[in-house]
């Protein structure tokens, strides 16, 4: 059995305290020459501020969740926020600027829609500090900046 303090303790050792639900303290993104065949990518960063969405999202592939983004903005509106991008090849995004409640966001997921079914999974992106997004060819990567 733990303790509230002891369970607190852990929250601000981790850098997750009441305040701060997530990791995430920027998020930067490089799209490559040759990126989903040389043609733009579309890119979602969901933010969702209630737990009980998580399991409804993550099960959704990219295409999946393009197709019925707009019924789930409406549906869970109050619920998520959402930074939305169409990356043309040769981009650089040094510094996104997210929402104003994204630290209360209990899980943060990427979709990107690839024209390759390598690129078009879910990504849960919440534990990540400062991440760097990269959009290769037919996939992205993931990668923690400054650590």
């Amino acid at each position: 059995m733990v303790s509230c303090s002891s369970a607190t303790s852990v929250l601000r050792a981790t850098g997750l305290t009441s305040n701060s639900k997530n990791s995430l303290k920027s998020i930067a993104l490089e799209s490559l020459a040759n990126s989903n065949f040389d043609t733009p990518v579309a890119v979602d960063i969901v933010f969702i501020h209630n737990g009980n969405i998580t399991p409804i999202l993550s099960a959704l592939s990219g295409p999946e969740w393009f197709n019925k983004k707009q019924e789930l903005m409406k549906r869970y509106d109050n619920q998520i926020d959402l930074i939305s991008l169409e990356v043309v090849p040769l981009s650089l995004v040094e510094s996104m600027v997210l929402p104003k409640k994204h630290k209360q966001a209990m899980n943060i997921i990427m979709f990107t829609n690839y024209q390759s079914s390598n690129g078009q999974y879910m990504a849960e992106i919440g534990h990540f500090k400062q991440l760097k997004i990269r959009l290769l060819r037919d996939s992205y990567q993931l990668v923690e900046q400054g650590g």
